[in-house]
């Protein structure tokens, strides 16, 4: 069996012809695959940036602070301060002519016995005056 290759010319295009569709078809077929995949990157590129300005207006909504929480943390700083001074406060005698003096009497140094004579108290009531004053716990007198 021998081949004819008369029409060898002829076969010879018709193959590249084909070549050629199929090689067109193909570089068609990716060109709209990459279209596709050119949209989807930029539908993807369009999500973030409103996901990253969505997030920026978000963090910028959770830094400014609400009026009502404000308000309730100036009360409870306010309050929390009262209670601190209430409890640091030192101990106050009663208002009377003899435990100001004996009060006095104590900053200058006296002893209890000294107080208690002077100022008509008891001898308990000086000593445990004269050692508040010594630690410093008795800063003013106040109302009996």
């Amino acid at each position: 069996m021998m081949l004819d290759l008369s029409n060898y010319p002829a076969l010879l295009a018709t193959v590249f012809a084909l070549l050629f569709v199929a090689t067109f078809l193909t570089l068609l077929g990716v060109r709209r695959q990459m279209a596709v995949q050119d949209g989807v990157l930029m539908r993807m590129s369009d999500l973030l940036k409103e996901t990253d300005a969505r997030l920026r207006d978000t963090q910028a909504d959770a830094e400014q602070p609400d009026d009502t929480l404000v308000r309730e943390l100036g009360a409870l700083r306010d309050q929390l301060r009262r209670v601190s001074q209430e409890r640091s406060a030192p101990w106050a005698l009663p208002t009377t002519p003899a435990f100001a003096e004996a009060t006095t009497l104590a900053r200058q140094g006296a002893d209890a016995e000294q107080i208690a004579s002077h100022c008509a108290l008891a001898k308990g009531e000086a000593e445990l005056l004269v050692r508040m004053q010594r630690n410093g716990v008795v800063a003013a007198t106040r109302g009996a």
